[in-house]
């Protein structure tokens, strides 16, 4: 009664579907990739802003105005995109 699966089958509204070892090695493939992703966004942002304060000193007002503009028009055509995806399905045929 007090089984490995006690956590499993108390959090859970589909009390068969987490019984099911399938079903619990994807839970746990998920869980280790998702790990994985977010540790990989850390170190990369991390990066990223050890950067720029890097080259802060040797980018001059000018160029570091473009770098923000450039930036603007990258995340408002990401904001288009998935505008799109979400009103009207997906954007890209490929």
């Amino acid at each position: 009664m007090w089984g490995r699966y006690l956590v499993l089958d108390c959090s859970s509204c589909n009390r068969a579907a987490v019984r099911d070892p399938d079903t619990i090695r994807d839970v746990c493939t998920n869980l280790v990739s998702s790990v994985g992703v977010i540790s990989a966004s850390w170190v990369w942002f991390l990066m990223i802003g050890l950067g720029a304060s890097f080259l802060q000193q040797w980018l001059t007002s000018p160029v570091r105005l473009w770098i923000q503009r450039g930036s603007g028009v990258l995340m408002l055509g990401l904001a288009g995109i998935l505008a799109f995806e979400l009103t009207w399905g997906t954007a890209c045929p490929c």
